[in-house]
């Protein structure tokens, strides 16, 4: 028997040196697939550059992995680079025509560029293939109803949002948008309270759309805000949602007009001073920061926040 094994062993051996690493080689499938997995774990930890590489190698291994290039697609889309974006949702879309998920991923790309028509299409589309498609998809063609001027098609599929999630928040906000494009302003007021009740916040309901906000960036935030202003634009609290979703681009000088037409509007708002201070010193501008931040101080400490028990 050991003479058995020996012999086995030495033709093991034998093999391994003769074909070197092709003994150990692992077929385009499984590379593929570790190559994918790594994807997403790369864009999972926020590391969309890497998780891009690794889809490429995916898709060199299998080129017609349609989940590939839409989690590469989805890759793109939350570095704002929503062209290569709707080019990798294409190519996993004709691979698999019925691809639901890449083809609502397409329609908000489309939205965060604006092209509202091609938007709603493909929500329609993503929403006939699903027998119970997610209050979210209903939510977004909602939203791109309402930024084509559409008021009373976004109030409708925002309604069919709730009926599917009726703790939505965020449904009840941008009805609450809707509502007012539509001059229905009584309504509007409702709709704030009762996005309100149900996510309280430190200021006023437009954070909802903050605290919404995925990885794909700040584009949609800044139409809906600009949505809002154009209908209320005596509104501080906008600007100031506004200008925090600015700064989370990075482009701190709109950051800056919108906090100080925030302040125009509402002086004696430490939130919105703050804000700007931290603008500032993103721009280098450390004394304004600092006369900014001592400002805020002081008004927080003329104004104390009530605590629950007074």
């Amino acid at each position: 028997m050991r003479r058995q094994i020996i012999t086995v062993l030495t033709i093991v051996i034998a093999l391994a040196l003769v074909g070197g690493a092709a003994f150990f080689y692992l077929g385009p499938e499984i590379r593929a697939t570790m190559a994918a997995t790594r994807g997403l774990d790369e864009q999972q930890a926020g590391r969309q550059n890497r998780a891009i590489e690794a889809f490429d190698e995916t898709i060199r291994l299998k080129p017609n992995d349609a989940s590939a290039f839409y989690y590469r697609g989805s890759a793109y889309a939350r570095e704002h680079e929503h062209d290569r974006a709707i080019a990798d949702y294409d190519r996993a879309i004709a691979i698999e025509p019925d691809y639901a998920d890449a083809i609502y991923a397409r329609a908000v790309s489309w939205e965060l560029k604006s092209e509202h028509d091609r938007a709603i299409a493909d929500y329609d589309r993503a929403i006939g293939l699903r027998p119970r498609p997610p209050a979210e998809w209903f939510l977004g063609r909602s939203i791109a109803y309402l930024l084509k001027g559409e008021a009373r098609q976004a109030i409708e599929d925002d309604d069919r949002a709730r009926e599917i999630d009726a703790r939505c928040a965020f449904c009840f906000l941008i009805r609450a948008f809707a509502d007012e494009s539509a001059g229905e302003h009584d309504r509007a007021g409702e709709d704030r309270k009762r996005a309100m009740a149900i996510y309280p916040c430190t200021c006023e309901a437009y954070h909802l759309i903050e605290a919404n906000e995925d990885k794909r960036g700040q584009d949609r935030s800044i139409a809906l805000f600009d949505l809002a202003i154009r209908v209320k634009p005596d509104e501080s609290d906008a600007y100031y949602a506004r200008g925090l979703a600015y700064a989370r681009k990075g482009d701190h000088d709109r950051a800056i007009q919108d906090f100080n037409q925030a302040l125009a509007l509402e002086p004696n708002d430490a939130d919105v001073l703050l804000a700007r201070s931290h603008a500032y010193s993103s721009r280098g501008d450390d004394q304004r920061a600092k006369a900014d931040e001592d400002a805020a101080k002081k008004l927080k400490r003329s104004n104390p926040t009530p605590t629950s028990g007074s």
